[in-house]
């Protein structure tokens, strides 16, 4: 038999656990899977207490500042991967040349130029973001509006 504790939010099987918390209400095995299988999709379950019984119910979305740190990584790892294909660790390491003369000078030089126009970039479609003229753009559309890196 199923067990669901509204204080844990978890489920407890008598042939599972030797215990469970005082507040665990029982559930049908066909509740229990029915739970599972909206959790394995992405749900978030939950005590209803208009009802009395665990139920699966959507995430909430992402706030926008948690939006803009997921486009901000995709973009972090879109010019790291960029350094990469130019033979260097990653984006800090190609700005660690800029500063003197050697042989990554110039190649330092352009993809610093380039890496402060994709933030710039950004920032400036945040700001629009933010003053509703302008869509959220998924981690994935965010990259694709990167500007090219020069040829």
């Amino acid at each position: 038999m199923w067990y669901f504790s509204k204080l844990n939010s978890g489920f407890y099987n008598d042939q599972i656990h030797s215990t469970r918390p005082e507040d665990a209400i029982e559930i049908t095995d066909a509740q229990h899977a029915a739970l599972m299988a909206d959790n394995k999709i992405g749900k978030n379950i939950v005590f209803d207490d208009n009802t009395g019984l665990p139920i699966a119910i959507n995430p909430p979305a992402p706030t926008l500042q948690a939006q803009f740190e997921q486009v901000r990584l995709a973009l972090q790892a879109a010019i790291n991967t960029k350094a990469r294909e130019l033979g260097f660790s990653g984006g800090d390491s190609v700005i660690q040349y800029a500063g003197w003369q050697n042989a990554y000078q110039t190649t330092a030089i352009t993809f610093g130029n380039w890496e402060v126009s994709v933030w710039v970039t950004a920032d400036d479609y945040r700001d629009q973001v933010i003053a509703g003229t302008s869509p959220m753009l998924t981690p994935a559309e965010a990259v694709a509006m990167m500007p090219a890196y020069p040829a």
